[in-house]
């Protein structure tokens, strides 16, 4: 075991001063995107990635950057959910979470808000 062991410890030693370095490329190019936004321990990345979709789309199409509310979403989409499992009496999923095209369909149903507000 000890052999195995020494010579992991020194490869991984040497490694280090390579990953320290500047990398090797510079940038041409930079795509304008939305910023980066934190969700804390809440359990909404399906709507905070599909807002950042949205901003980052809206950005390349229009030039314009308008921050959105991903809460605004997460609120109409679990408030449909309960609607759904309240009038089929229990016998639908009604949990946490959902998925990107939940976004895109209260976005059609409800609209958007800026995050500001």
């Amino acid at each position: 075991m000890r052999t195995f062991i020494i010579p992991l410890y020194l490869f991984i030693h040497s490694c280090i001063p390579l990953l320290a370095q500047e990398p090797p490329w510079n940038t041409r190019i930079e795509i304008p995107h939305s910023t980066i936004k934190d969700q804390g321990r809440s359990a909404s990345c399906w709507a905070y990635a599909a807002v950042s979709f949205l901003e980052s789309e809206q950005l390349r199409i229009s030039g314009t950057y308008t921050p959105l509310s991903p809460m605004f979403f997460v609120y109409n989409v679990y408030k449909d959910k309960a609607q759904t499992y309240l009038f089929r009496q229990g016998k639908s999923a009604f949990e946490g979470g959902g998925m990107a095209h939940d976004v895109f369909r209260s976005l059609e149903k409800n609209g958007a808000i800026p995050a500001e507000i």
